[in-house]
């Protein structure tokens, strides 16, 4: 009886879990029971309590497996503003390639892919920061106002 005791009061910390992530779907097999996994390369991690796999926010989107997420922001706001590929590259501080291939990735984005991206970012905005502060970009108030328009913009 004990034993079924503890396991009693561990269900609600899975349960907690569970609701954590709720309306969260797994990619793979649609299931909404999905309960967060930690972390990986500063995204949020989730498992899929049906089919067992992991994923995180990206996962299926047009930006799954892309690098460097803290210039992402960055790179929106240059695509916002219509810079060419070279410049935004410049910008960016990353290659030519990079650059044309980011965007397009992002121009191919369907309105979820989106909404996923950007819960995904929200959700690791905390490393963000972290990268924008050992870059060498300034994060003024005035910035993140106009990041703010950016993300606005480009959702749409």
């Amino acid at each position: 009886m004990a034993d079924g005791g503890k396991d009693m009061a561990k269900q609600p910390s899975s349960m907690e879990s569970a609701q954590a992530v709720q309306g969260r779907e797994c990619p793979h097999c649609s299931s909404n029971s999905v309960q967060g996994w930690g972390s990986a390369h500063g995204l949020p991690r989730y498992r899929c309590n049906t089919c067992k796999r992991t994923f995180n926010p990206l996962t299926g989107t047009s930006l799954a497996r892309l690098r460097n997420k803290d210039k992402w922001f960055l790179f929106l706001r240059t695509l916002t503003q219509q810079k060419s590929i070279r410049k935004s590259a410049e910008i960016c501080g990353i290659d030519n390639s990079t650059a044309l291939r980011w965007r397009q990735r992002f121009s191919a984005c369907t309105d979820a892919e989106k909404r996923s991206i950007m819960m995904a970012l929200v959700e690791s905005f905390p490393e963000t920061l972290q990268g924008w502060q050992e870059s060498a970009l300034q994060m003024t108030p005035e910035w993140a106002g106009e990041l703010l328009l950016t993300l606005i913009c480009w959702l749409g």
